[in-house]
């Protein structure tokens, strides 16, 4: 007869074990109901539940000023390096901001619903002072500075705001078009030329491709501050997110964050041509077989996924000259929750070639938390918003002598 084995639970011990981890338990256990319930939706609903993987896969991650690496270059003699600094913290949620005349900030508060001032009284480079310039703007998306002016994308709704008595509030606030769609997605950022014409990076209202050719959803729109007209310059895109004028001939280059699908589409990088349809959903990425000849190439592919967002041009001489006219692109790593995509920031060489442009891209700079713009500031310098971690970091060339001119 076989020996009999009793196992005895001490229920003191197990209720002490419960009270002391009953934080972890209940999150681990709230992470895997998502998981399988992302597992079912998918395989047996045909429900996306990508929000929630993101949202779990990427929990851990923390980047920002203290993880925040530039790439090394050797192509240039006299540059002997990077520096950062934290110009700002606390901006947690931000989406978008750009500099003044004067070198004050502008910063689009989505979170709180609000645009921020922030002012470097001591000129140390810090932004130690801020104040609210307007409250009560629905989830602002992109903002830009012109002529004294500060526009503003937000849920349907474009933005003028002025300060006229520079006290870092907004006396006088407008605005300008009430109907831009808005849903899931919306107007995102906002770029201006030296003619004074607005660009609108609009997205879509949700996944579904949409159906109505008048409308407003997946286009760059420009508008005329002197007439009050908004047109669309070009549709055809998933979700237009960042968005950039060329400094020397005006051209416009805009970043289509795609919406995620099964296929694995790319993100792409856009130039914008008046008049011109992109495809959406049924052309996409740089197609060099022309299976859709109506349709307008991407000039680059990024992986699904990074969320390319903001982006600027270099203009002045602070970085070597190789870096001046390049693009620099924040791809924000949100969508896909994965902490090896996106994060960083992309440098894009762009070469004129017979009505294009050739390109050569590279990483700039990595370990951001989630960047979402990037602006060069009137010193030169580069300086990114990080979302996630809450902080504008400014990143500069350090010279081992003067740099001189190719």
């Amino acid at each position: 007869m076989g020996k009999e084995i009793k196992i005895y639970l001490d229920f003191n011990k197990f209720g002490f074990f419960l009270r002391k981890h009953w934080v972890w338990l209940l999150f681990w256990g709230i992470v895997l109901g998502l998981w399988i319930l992302n597992y079912l939706g998918g395989r047996f609903w045909g429900i996306d539940y990508e929000l929630i993987k993101s949202y779990t896969r990427g929990y851990f991650y923390e980047g920002g000023f203290e993880k925040v690496a530039v790439a090394a270059d050797s192509s240039y003699g006299s540059l002997a390096g990077f520096s950062k600094q934290r110009a700002a913290k606390d901006l947690h949620g931000a989406r978008a901001f750009g500099f003044g005349e004067n070198g004050e900030v502008y910063v689009a508060d989505t979170e709180k619903n609000r645009i921020l001032a922030l002012w470097d009284e001591d000129r140390d480079g810090v932004l130690e002072n801020r104040e609210i310039f307007l409250e009560g703007i629905d989830s602002p998306g992109g903002i830009v500075y012109y002529q004294g002016l500060v526009l503003a994308s937000a849920k349907g709704k474009l933005w003028l705001m002025q300060d006229t008595n520079q006290d870092h509030r907004a006396d006088i606030s407008e605005e300008l078009i009430l109907d831009l769609p808005y849903g899931k997605y919306q107007t995102n950022h906002l770029s201006v030329n030296h003619q004074g014409i607005f660009y609108i990076a609009q997205g879509p209202t949700a996944d579904e491709p949409i159906s109505d050719a008048d409308s407003y959803e997946g286009t760059i729109l420009s508008y005329d501050l002197d007439s009050r007209k908004l047109r669309v310059l070009a549709k055809g895109f998933s979700n237009p997110l960042g968005i950039a004028v060329h400094p020397q001939n005006g051209d416009i280059f805009m970043s289509d964050s795609t919406r995620l699908s099964p296929g694995g589409r790319p993100e792409e990088l856009n130039l914008v041509e008046k008049g011109h349809e992109y495809g959406w959903p049924e052309c996409f990425g740089y197609d060099p077989e022309r299976n859709c000849p109506q349709k307008v190439n991407a000039l680059l592919e990024i992986i699904q996924g990074v969320g390319a967002a903001g982006m600027e041009f270099i203009k002045g001489d602070l970085f070597p000259p190789t870096y001046k006219n390049n693009l620099f692109i924040a791809l924000e790593g949100g969508k896909s929750g994965d902490p090896k995509k996106g994060r960083s920031v992309l440098r894009v060489r762009l070469t004129p070639a017979s009505g294009t442009y050739q390109l050569k891209a590279s990483l700039f700079a990595k370990g951001f938390d989630r960047p979402v713009d990037i602006k060069e500031d009137l010193d030169g310098s580069l300086v990114i918003l990080d979302s996630g971690s809450g902080e504008l970091i400014r990143i500069a060339p350090i010279y081992s002598a003067q740099p001189t001119e190719l």
